[in-house]
């Protein structure tokens, strides 16, 4: 796997993160509950990659405690607070834990932007036997509605305007592909949820997404030129319609942690 730049380590990011991003973590909170049959609240989670808090929140409804984890400084100062979240400034490839510390670790949207080896060998690290990594995404199911205009649209002009920035590809899908040293596939599902959105909330969300935070925030484009662009370009499209309905959705993949050694390469 390549070295990438994480794109969301930038102020501005974090300040228009809550505004754009949608609170879907709930319902894949429910999916691990079922699941890991957790009759009980787990004693102590880690969520990597927690951006402001929107998945460390959700992920409380089934750990007693969560320490939450991101390695931009930006994103943590505008995160979600609460007395049973620990956040520290902390990449997901050193995790400065001690052996065996989680019961559980959750990574919501951030693997592709690590270097993926590292991160699952400190998840082994910090994570006690017969625990388990989940993995989860969210994001637009263009396949649910590929002949819509809008889907054309966004494939043929926004991402010319704004091209996707590199990213490490991960096989997670219901073959079990990757499975990292010292974890077993232990299953993988998917799940959708409908959004209505008026055409500020579709703008809010798309500037949150790498393609244009890359432009805006590291490349040099205006955000007001964005804005614009995308409101002039998106405007033909609600015509009439106050709201229109997005199929969003994603997936859920799980890693079992079941070797009692340390493999050879990975460090304490």
């Amino acid at each position: 796997m390549s070295e990438v730049k994480n794109p969301f380590d930038a102020r501005s990011v974090a300040q228009r993160y809550g505004k754009g991003r949608y609170f879907f973590h709930p319902l894949v909170i429910e999916k691990i509950r079922k699941r890991l049959s957790l009759i009980e609240k787990v004693g102590r989670a880690l969520d990597v990659g927690c951006g402001i808090g929107l998945s460390s929140r959700a992920l409380l409804e089934i750990a007693e405690q969560v320490d939450a984890i991101d390695a931009s400084r930006w994103m943590l100062e505008a995160a979600y607070e609460h007395p049973r979240i620990r956040y520290r400034q902390m990449p997901a490839e050193k995790l400065d834990f001690p052996d065996a510390s989680f019961d559980l670790i959750t990574m919501s949207q951030v693997v592709h932007w690590t270097n993926v080896t590292q991160p699952f060998r400190e998840a082994y690290r910090a994570l006690k036997s017969n625990s388990f990594v989940v993995i989860y995404d969210d994001h637009m199911l263009w396949s649910a509605a590929a002949e819509a205009p809008f889907v054309k649209w966004y494939k043929a002009s926004f991402e010319k305007r704004f091209p996707p920035p590199p990213r490490n590809r991960v096989p997670l899908n219901a073959h079990g592909e990757f499975t990292p040293e010292g974890f077993a596939f232990a299953g993988y599902e998917e799940y959708s949820h409908p959004e209505s959105l008026t055409m500020n909330k579709l703008v809010e969300h798309l500037i949150t997404q790498s393609t244009v935070v890359s432009a805006v925030d590291h490349a040099g484009e205006a955000l007001t030129d964005a804005i614009q662009w995308l409101e002039s370009e998106l405007r033909a499209f609600y015509d009439s319609a106050a709201e229109l309905i997005f199929p969003f959705g994603g997936y859920v993949y799980y890693l079992l942690r079941t070797q009692k050694q340390v493999p050879v390469g990975v460090q304490n």
